[in-house]
């Protein structure tokens, strides 16, 4: 039923069937009027004529809806570079934006439509506070991405407007972390997102991937967490106004490899195992039904059953090797069922009657692995339990050493689980009705 629908969505599939149809039903209707052959053959004729008219016209729109995007995209960028880069810079990153492109669309015309890939391919928007992980991430997703941006120009200083990740699957925006604090850029942002939004109408953003920084999170407060999940609601709620849409949310929590004993508990997988997602992802019916905090603590509860198995696993090959950090990997890992809860529920929280984000799932992320480990973070609610003060933070201006670069659960997260829901947020308006669901997505 599912390859059938996806065949008669498909413009091809569809065009060839109305075609056949129409000439048969004029070979076989037309004769009872009293036509003539010839007439019969005027009308089959001028049937296909129309057929192919419509390929005409639909190609048209493409190859202009695709120039359109591609200098969308080209300001964009060359704004995006304005303000750190020299004349020769910005002619050197257009080049490379040229070429991106052009390779993109090299990449998938073995599949057909590459000439359209910028009009064809899902876009998603990578978002979050500055130093959370997201240019990390994404070059350490493993999609085969060609960067055009500051980035790729050389310019280490972090995300300052916006670098552009073209895959074969999909466009990726890695988008400055002032964004989310800064209203005036906002602002200049939202700008781009409703020119966008005219450009491409199916829809213009196909999802949004907020990185959150796991270690942030853990050691804030709760008044903190709150304040922190509650300015990033606001500005999702301004960029999904703009885009037209609610896009489906997908919350990656980076830098997990500093909770105590991870390395420990996941060094032991190969590349393929560790490319598989670590998290949970919601039942969007659940969500509605039951609410997304209480959905969010039953899986994790299933999600931290599976950590404890790998626990086990990596203490049962370690033997008399494994030390008091993995032993405790999973008990310190249950504790963040609270902190997540905390956070998540703020994303059920809405002002002036506005539509909740759309959160898919929330997934742990790790790019890179340095020497740096969290403390004990539970003394806040330890402290408030026993009427104790927490200790002092340790000093943020420590330097740390990578010990490691391997990326862990994030190709896989991408590829099963982000890419595809493409059309999920073509299902949910603005004004929170749910549009009729196809059976493909009835499940999601």
């Amino acid at each position: 039923m599912k390859a059938l629908l996806r065949c008669l969505k498909n413009f091809w599939f569809a065009l060839a069937l109305v075609w056949a149809i129409g000439v048969l039903a004029c070979w076989f209707a037309l004769p009872r009027w009293q036509l003539s052959t010839e007439q019969v053959y005027v009308a089959m004729t001028l049937f296909s004529a129309m057929c192919l008219l419509a390929v005409v016209l639909r190609q048209y729109r493409r190859i202009r809806a695709e120039q359109n995007i591609e200098s969308l995209v080209q300001l964009e960028v060359d704004r995006s570079l304005g303000a750190e880069g020299e004349f020769r810079d910005q002619h050197v990153l257009r080049e490379r934006l040229k070429h991106a492109i052009a390779m993109l669309r090299s990449a998938r015309s073995a599949g057909g439509g590459g000439a359209s890939a910028l009009s064809d391919l899902p876009w998603y928007l990578v978002i979050g506070m500055s130093a959370s992980g997201k240019t990390s991430l994404l070059t350490r997703s493993g999609l085969s991405a060609s960067i055009a941006g500051a980035q790729a120009s050389g310019f280490d200083s972090g995300t300052q407007h916006c670098d552009w990740y073209f895959s074969p699957e999909a466009v990726l925006i890695d988008t400055a972390g002032r964004y989310m604090r800064d209203d005036a850029s906002a602002s200049e942002f939202a700008s781009f997102l409703k020119l966008l939004r005219k450009q491409r109408s199916k829809p213009a953003v196909n999802g949004l991937v907020l990185v959150v920084s796991l270690p942030e999170i853990i050691c804030a407060t709760v008044a903190e967490r709150e304040a922190m999940a509650a300015r990033l609601v606001s500005r999702i709620d301004e960029y999904s106004e703009c885009l037209g849409v609610n896009p489906p949310l997908y919350l990656m929590l980076s830098k997990t490899d500093l909770l105590p004993g991870f390395n420990q508990a996941f060094d032991g997988l190969d590349n393929a195992q560790r490319q598989q997602p670590l998290g949970m992802t919601f039942p969007l019916a659940d969500v509605r039904n039951k609410g997304l905090r209480s959905v969010a603590e039953t899986s994790f509860a299933q999600l931290l059953a599976s950590v404890r198995e790998q626990v086990d696993r990596q203490v049962i090959a370690g033997g008399n090797t494994a030390n008091v950090e993995l032993l405790q990997f999973p008990s310190y890992f249950a504790e963040l069922s609270s902190v997540l809860g905390g956070f998540l529920e703020q994303f059920e929280r809405t002002a002036d009657g506005r539509t909740p984000p759309i959160v898919r799932g929330v997934y742990f992320t790790s790019a890179l692995q340095t020497d740096e480990q969290l403390p004990p973070v539970y003394e806040e609610a330890l402290g408030a339990h026993y009427a104790l003060q927490a200790s002092e933070r340790p000093a943020p201006n420590k330097t740390f050493t990578k010990i490691g670069d391997k990326s862990f659960f994030i190709t896989e997260t991408f590829r099963h689980v982000v890419f595809p829901d493409r059309n999920l947020s073509l299902y949910y308006s603005r004004q929170g009705r749910t549009r009729a669901l196809t059976p493909a997505l009835a499940g999601a």
